[in-house]
């Protein structure tokens, strides 16, 4: 099968912490569906793999598995493999290879499969292709975790992709020349205010954020030559053709009619029978424009128990407990978190983490009913503070790994957010490049020379990253911020302890 995606341009580098494993197997917990016994070895691929940041990250912090990235685009590649050679990532394998020659591979039968930012983007025939492969290479009880541009949502604002891509559809020459002129008829559009990109908030929203992104993203994102939204059911009839069952979706809240929801509906949607028809509803009140879905390979899930939700399942938070909020946003809604449980459980989870078992069981909770305990901890979880991670206690403070090194030197000065392993965590985490500056210091020099370090540093790559100006105000700037980092996570002592 020819390849119809351009190669001329690379994407930029992402991390998505949703991909971890450790979030898929929850979901399959809070929704009785079959787990996967992650701490004993698993295989995982991501398919459209990019430049491999995600999934280089992930290995790294789950030295127990084996990952895998398909990309077709030769430098994405290239990259991925330097960067995880430098990083001294060692469990990790990138396969240069369309999707359409992946059964001609020797690969494993895997426990995961994710596509994040693939299926609207390619063929029908293409994804035919995806879905024999999923049939054949992923084992009983197995995730496939999915993304893809939703309908509604996508419906007004299609047009905007539409007008863009056809404008540039007869210009020869690079894809990034294509977008370049795309972007100016989009900005000409918006400089007299034409009413097909300033004639509904949210078609104006868009325009304005295609106009501030990073060519690279809009060029992957809205240049290429398939590009098509779905809805929710089309997809989960799609998955179903090769065995897989509906599980649930990310980010977390969105799997609770409570949180996401306006609360006159509620009870409306109380009275729908199945899964399936929850999501198709759920889109068209909230007009969803993007969706993060994930399958399991096998029978249905069922209503779990109070006593087994959590079993098995390893929370932590890589906050500090002065910042956890007791009060987050859900699509327009206002969660508060009001009961006296969730001061507490930020008590026992900031900086570390605990088996919920062991959660259950702290006397610190003895006046807590085990149920109450159950739903405050995912209450956590859904307000993005608590994340599932992988069992075991904080590793050892030996210093940067090879990759957080490699990727703090590499990204401070041109990212706008830097993502490092959480080694034995099963996860990662992104700073602000003037917070993983202050880490890198911190590794290099300690906390008594933080401050002329980082002052100087900054000068010296004529960067702003607001760390003032080198005074004593800075020194106790620059502590206060060191207090906040998960250092313990990254493998560095706490220098007040």
């Amino acid at each position: 099968m020819a390849v119809s995606y351009f190669a001329d341009a690379e994407y930029i580098d992402y991390f998505y912490d949703g991909l971890s494993p450790w979030m898929l197997d929850y979901l399959a917990a809070i929704h009785g569906f079959p787990r996967t016994e992650l701490a004993e070895g698993f295989d995982y691929l991501e398919l459209g793999c990019g430049t491999g940041l995600s999934l280089t990250v992930h290995a790294a912090a789950n030295p127990m598995g084996r990952f895998f990235g398909v990309d077709f685009n030769p430098e994405h590649i290239r990259r991925a493999t330097r960067t995880a050679e430098q990083g001294q990532v060692n469990n990790l394998t990138f396969l240069e290879e369309d999707f359409a020659h992946l059964l001609e591979r020797d690969l494993p039968r895997f426990d995961m499969i994710v596509l994040h930012g693939v299926y609207s983007w390619i063929s029908q025939a293409m994804r035919r292709e995806l879905q024999g492969f999923i049939a054949h290479r992923l084992k009983p009880a197995g995730k496939v975790y999915i993304s893809y541009n939703a309908l509604p949502g996508w419906a007004s604002q299609a047009p905007i992709r539409h007008f863009m891509a056809t404008w540039v559809e007869n210009h020869d020459g690079p894809t990034l020349d294509k977008v370049a002129k795309g972007l100016e008829y989009l900005r000409r559009l918006q400089e007299v205010n034409a009413p097909s990109v300033t004639g509904s908030p949210q078609v104006k929203a868009l325009v304005e954020h295609i106009l501030e992104a990073d060519p690279r993203y809009v060029a992957h994102e809205y240049f290429t030559q398939f590009w098509e939204p779905f809805y929710f059911r089309q997809v989960a009839d799609d998955m179903g053709r090769v065995g897989l069952n509906y599980l649930g979706c990310l980010p977390v809240p969105l799997n609770y009619g409570a949180f996401c929801l306006p609360e006159k509906l509620q009870g409306l949607f109380d009275g729908l029978g199945t899964r399936l028809e929850f999501e198709t509803h759920k889109d068209f009140v909230l007009n969803t424009v993007f969706r993060r879905d994930v399958y399991c390979l096998g029978r249905n899930g069922h209503p779990t128990s109070p006593g087994n939700r959590l079993d098995r399942v390893t929370l932590g938070s890589f906050r500090c407990r002065e910042d956890f909020q007791f009060k987050f946003e859900v699509k327009g809604n206002t969660v508060d978190l009001d009961g006296a449980i969730f001061p507490k459980l930020a008590d026992l989870l900031a900086g570390t983490r605990m088996p919920a078992a062991r959660v259950l069981e702290h006397p610190s909770l003895a006046n807590f009913a085990a149920e109450e305990i159950r739903e405050g901890l995912e209450c956590l979880v859904a307000s993005g503070q608590v994340l599932p991670m992988a069992p075991g206690p904080m590793p050892a403070a030996e210093g940067l790994s090879p990759l957080n090194r490699h990727l703090l030197e590499r990204d401070i000065a041109s990212a706008t957010h830097v993502a490092l392993a959480c080694p034995g965590s099963g996860t990662g985490v992104q700073l602000a490049p003037s917070d993983a500056l202050i880490l890198l210091g911190l590794a290099e020099v300690g906390l008594d020379r933080l401050a002329p370090w980082t002052h100087e540093w900054a000068a010296r790559n004529k960067l702003n990253l607001s760390l003032g100006d080198g005074s004593a105000a800075l020194e106790d700037h620059l502590r206060g911020r060191v207090r906040r980092l998960p250092l313990a996570a990254l493998g560095l002592e706490d220098p007040f302890r």
